[in-house]
């Protein structure tokens, strides 16, 4: 006998799919009145993730009355001899009682709900087998997809495979107390399809302060063994920099910006700590998921960090300075705009936040790990284990 699962479609993406990663169905069947129901482009978006997901698609089921009676009778002419599970887990009211209304008068139909932060089921009516654990989880694009967005690109690091998590390491621990040093250096002309490299720095005297910046990091990359073959030649008050990038292919895009380093710093620390199915740095997305056909651009944004933990997102921003309020308000707003009400926003900084900051960041919500110049990579792993448990 077919199982189908009757879900009431709420904006709060991960209610309409926890149940779905949760049990085998053979189908799904989605309720909502007319003034709650998704716009045609994020209900394709939900059924395109829900048949990559399950292979069928999901069917939709419009009540234009906002009444019980209309929820009822909906729910009334659903086919008999199937065997119905009610996902009470989100929901309007008057379909919550719907639902209690058809448990009762059709046999065999199983009430259930759960814990979306926790993924742990609340109650089952009656009381069923515990379903087997989850056999795939939301990966950033799916949720994204169904959030209403257009992931443009997605890059994943293998942090496991070849000597990327030792050079972020190495580069981290050369340039870590010399971080607006760091910034100036970045963004390193391209040689001639090879290792070379050339940096050249106008300057005003002896003691010009980008000439002393330049000279300072780039001391600390060669003693660190990152650059090599260097040679300095200053006149004419233009001081340039020679030198070989000793840096494996697959580490080279960290010189490429100063906030790659911090971003993929962070992201190693969320790998180490074990606890994240998907780990995304660099996300590029379209603002309104519709991708314009005509000359005007669409409205991107760039997504620093994006981890999937039980298929609920942390969205994260890196920023190479002290946290500030502004920061605070920038990450909230792109959380709740791609990851929506369960979505966990984090501010990540290389330097220490002031307790006003902290405190501001308590009270919206906003993880904060900061200090992350001076503080152990242990203790940054320590953080992800800490507060996604």
């Amino acid at each position: 006998m077919k199982r189908i699962l009757i879900e009431f479609y709420s904006k709060r993406t991960p209610e309409n799919l926890l149940s779905l990663l949760k049990e085998p169905f053979d189908g799904a069947v989605f309720f909502c009145f007319t003034d709650t129901s998704p716009e045609e482009r994020v209900r394709h978006q939900l059924s395109r993730v829900i048949e990559r997901l399950c292979g069928w698609r999901p069917v939709f089921h419009v009540i234009r009355e906002k009444t019980l009676e209309a929820a009822l009778a909906t729910l009334d002419s659903m086919e008999k001899g199937v065997l119905y599970t009610v996902d009470l887990t989100g929901g309007e009211a008057a379909l919550l009682a719907a639902a209690g209304y058809f448990a009762h008068k059709r046999e065999g139909v199983c009430l259930h709900q759960y814990d979306v932060r926790t993924g742990k089921l609340l109650f089952s009516y009656p009381e069923m087998p515990k379903p087997s654990p989850c056999p795939f989880h939301l990966d950033a694009e799916s949720y994204l997809t169904m959030s209403g967005s257009a992931p443009l690109r997605v890059p994943r690091h293998h942090f496991n495979r070849g000597p990327l998590k030792e050079e972020i390491l190495r580069l981290w621990n050369a340039v870590r107390r010399n971080l607006s040093d760091w910034n100036g250096f970045c963004s390193l002309p391209s040689g001639e399809g090879d290792d070379k490299c050339r940096l050249d720095r106008k300057y005003a005297g002896r003691r010009d302060s980008a000439k002393q910046s330049l000279k300072r990091i780039t001391d600390r990359l060669a003693r660190a063994g990152i650059i090599r073959d260097l040679k300095e030649t200053a006149e004419n008050g233009k001081l340039s920099m020679e030198f070989t990038l000793n840096v494996p292919d697959e580490a080279k895009f960290l010189y490429d910006k100063a906030g790659n380093l911090l971003e993929m710093y962070a992201a190693l620390a969320a790998h180490e700590a074990g606890i994240f199915h998907d780990l995304c740095v660099g996300v590029e997305v379209d603002w309104n998921g519709i991708r314009e056909k005509h000359h005007t651009p669409d409205p991107r944004n760039e997504i620093d960090l994006f981890f999937m933990r039980e298929d609920l997102p942390v969205v994260g921003s890196c920023k190479n300075t002290f946290p500030k309020n502004d920061y605070l308000y920038e990450i909230a707003v792109m959380a709740g705009h791609y990851g929506g009400f369960y979505a966990t926003p984090l501010l990540v900084s290389s330097f220490s936040a002031t307790p006003t900051v902290r405190k501001r960041a308590a009270e919206m919500g906003v993880l904060l790990l900061d200090s992350l110049s001076t503080l152990p990579f242990s203790r940054a792993v320590d953080f992800f284990k800490r507060n996604f448990k």
